[in-house]
């Protein structure tokens, strides 16, 4: 049986959650509560027999220090803070790099312009900072201004951005998410930009709404992904299964890679029964074939990572929008990954470790 609990955008609802799914469930699966700003509950969670062993949490979203550094958390997308380095000044970071190395073989050396994030939270801006200009700077793709704004904005909140981009001739854009993309590109369309050759968006813009809500003026856009397009389902069992079991509304990004934790959830258990039976099953159990889990890949449906050692997969693949559709890029073939070793990369920056 599976229980919905919705945190709503509140940092006592998330807490509350927590609480709820101690009393009632055997773990978190598909954690996406951005204002999760505190693992307490978590570690304090008593199992059946009252000992304080935690709830396992297989979370998709992690923008709290706290929760990617949680030793009961197992994101399935590892963060890009290094968790022992997070008290550290600079800390030390990783990321998937591929689609810089892919941009810079298509246009050159020479890329540059506007970085935005979301303003909404610092926690999730840090995120984003270290993820997007932290990653992309490391190979020089130079930022001409870093812009932070509300998710929720008018497009003319973009007027400045897009002046900016004319003045500096930029030729480089990465959105903080679908409406940020949609936004600057319509603003952009408005002012005649013509500069730009990278529309850079990651799986918050894999979605069917990005086409819907910006038409042509998303034209060319990239977005990068860690699992495979949902349009080469045949290519893959356990994408095909996605398909078929998830809503067409809710086939995105989040929803492909909540999907992966639960086969995390379901690999970690199976793990238990196989080893020791039917009725080893515990959270003490669960965590330590969590810690197991140092090669997985959902069936092949994402690229294989270290989800015990927290790191960063150096798979992707980097799609375009081409005539109103998501096409693959890079690597060219359905159903592989671009998992050249070069693509996992370290770098180190100074912010709040919390």
């Amino acid at each position: 049986m599976v229980d919905f609990i919705d945190s709503k955008l509140s940092a006592s609802d998330a807490q509350n959650a927590v609480i709820q799914a101690c009393s009632q469930d055997f773990a978190l699966v598909g954690t996406s509560a951005l204002f999760l700003d505190s693992v307490a509950n978590m570690q304090a969670c008593k199992d059946q027999a009252g000992a304080m062993t935690g709830i396992p949490d297989l979370p998709v979203v992690t923008t709290e220090v706290v929760q990617q550094c949680n030793p009961e958390s197992y994101p399935i997308n590892p963060p890009s803070l290094i968790c022992s380095t997070q008290n550290d000044h600079p800390q030390t970071y990783q990321g998937n790099i591929g689609r810089a190395y892919y941009y810079q073989s298509k246009y050159g050396k020479s890329i540059h312009g506007v970085y935005v994030f979301s303003s909404d939270l610092q926690a999730a801006y840090n995120a984003q900072f270290t993820s997007g200009l932290g990653q992309l700077r490391q190979v020089g793709i130079k930022s001409d201004q870093d812009v932070s704004l509300p998710t929720a904005v008018l497009e003319s909140a973009y007027t400045p951005v897009i002046e900016t981009m004319k003045n500096h001739n930029s030729n480089f854009f990465e959105a903080a998410s679908l409406p940020s993309l949609v936004d600057a590109r319509k603003e952009a369309a408005l002012q005649g930009l013509t500069s730009v050759k990278v529309w850079d968006c990651s799986l918050q813009c894999y979605s069917p709404s990005l086409i819907s809500e910006g038409g042509a003026d998303v034209e060319g856009t990239y977005t990068d992904l860690l699992f495979l397009p949902f349009n080469e389902s045949s290519s893959n069992p356990m994408l095909a299964n996605f398909i078929k079991y998830t809503d067409k509304s809710h086939a995105d990004g989040f929803a492909a890679q909540a999907w992966a934790a639960a086969d995390l959830f379901a690999d970690a258990v199976n793990r238990v029964v196989k080893t020791s039976g039917n009725n080893a099953l515990t959270r003490k159990a669960l965590f330590q074939a969590l810690n197991t889990e140092t090669s997985f890949n959902a069936g092949g449906m994402i690229g294989t990572t270290n989800i015990a050692g927290h790191k960063t997969s150096p798979c992707h693949v980097l799609l375009q929008v081409k005539g109103g559709k998501f096409v693959r890029v890079s690597p060219t073939k359905p159903g592989t990954f671009d998992c050249n070793p070069k693509n996992y990369k370290t770098y180190r920056l100074d912010l709040p470790s919390s």
